[in-house]
């Protein structure tokens, strides 16, 4: 969520449908957000998620000093927790030997079950 954020990145640029229908060319591959000295370099080459530039861009991620939001912390993480090759999504992950990543709906449902518990969407704490 860190990264959509701070990159303004649309839920496609960041999660494929599927892992099966990634391509490396149009969403966020592991070749395009690279951990290098202490940042995330995040290398934007498609007009959907460099909405308002004509061009290609490089954007560093750099640390937070809040750990839980810190981008550069997690994603370092599960990259040398989950080597995958250069073309998988960004955030691939092995769950009990087998390769996944994040999706369109398991981004969705967790960001909206964050919502939930903090009392932002679907609750009454506000009435």
């Amino acid at each position: 969520f860190v990264f959509a954020l701070r990159l303004l990145y649309r839920k496609s640029s960041i999660a494929p449908e599927s892992l099966q229908k990634f391509n490396p060319h149009y969403g966020l591959s592991r070749e395009k957000a690279v951990v290098s000295n202490g940042v995330v370099l995040v290398y934007q080459n498609h007009s959907k998620t460099n909405q308002f530039m004509s061009s290609t861009s490089l954007t560093p991620l750099v640390p937070s000093a809040t750990r839980a939001l810190d981008p550069v912390f997690h994603y370092s993480k599960l990259v040398s927790e989950n080597a995958a090759e250069r073309t998988c999504p960004a955030f691939t992950f092995f769950d009990n030997g087998v390769l996944k990543c994040v999706t369109h709906k398991s981004f969705t449902d967790y960001l909206k079950y964050l919502l939930v518990k903090i009392c932002l969407l679907g609750c009454s704490c506000w009435a």
